[in-house]
């Protein structure tokens, strides 16, 4: 069995916080889901939970890396000065089980960062927006160069309280434009996933 070090733990730990299931962990790390699996099991969790804490993700690992060395949660939120009950959740985030909604190629970053935020699954927002995961799924990876519908960006923009700008940052970037999203009668201009701009 492949003993893990200080370093390896943490980089899980840090993937795990960023959402990754066990699968998308060993296609990064290049470790095994078993080996991933015995460790994460191995941690002091208490209870399910797909929201995280109100902390950082820096002082999430801060806490993780006192865990590794053995420290008690008492221990950890006293040095931290981070509330007992977070550094619990800290620990129950990265330890519960995580179906596959964090999108890392996302063109789409803060729609992903706000479900990320608010515990909601990929399918959870799909039921939201009345729109079928697998859809909702190419159009935040531009897979195929399916570009975000304007009508649908509102939609997200009024369910998630994000701008549309805000929505549309990263493909505006790709555009190389430091405007704003341009809303006409006739719809939206925006970068079709940085090739086309579409309207």
């Amino acid at each position: 069995m492949i003993k893990l070090n200080v370093s390896e733990k943490l980089q899980i730990c840090r993937l795990r916080w960023e959402g990754m299931s066990y699968r998308e962990v060993e296609t990064s790390v290049g470790i095994s889901k078993q080996v991933i699996s015995l460790f994460i099991k191995g941690l002091p969790y208490q209870k399910s939970t797909l929201k995280p804490p109100d902390v950082s993700e820096n002082e999430a690992m801060e806490v993780m890396e006192r865990v590794l060395c053995g420290w008690k949660i008492e221990q950890i939120a006293t040095t931290l000065d981070i509330d007992k009950a977070d550094c619990q959740l800290v620990i129950d985030y990265i330890c519960t089980k995580k179906n596959r909604t964090i999108l890392r190629n996302s063109y789409y970053p803060a729609v992903v960062q706000w479900m990320r935020r608010e515990g909601i699954t990929m399918q959870e927002f799909a039921n939201r927006l009345k729109k079928p995961k697998n859809y909702l799924i190419r159009v935040l990876t531009c897979k195929d160069g399916v570009v975000l519908p304007y009508d649908l960006a509102i939609r997200i923009s009024e369910l998630t309280g994000l701008t549309i700008s805000e929505i549309y940052s990263v493909l505006l970037q790709k555009s190389g434009t430091n405007s704003t999203v341009k809303e006409t009668e006739k719809g939206l201009t925006v970068p079709h996933c940085g090739m086309a701009t579409v309207k």
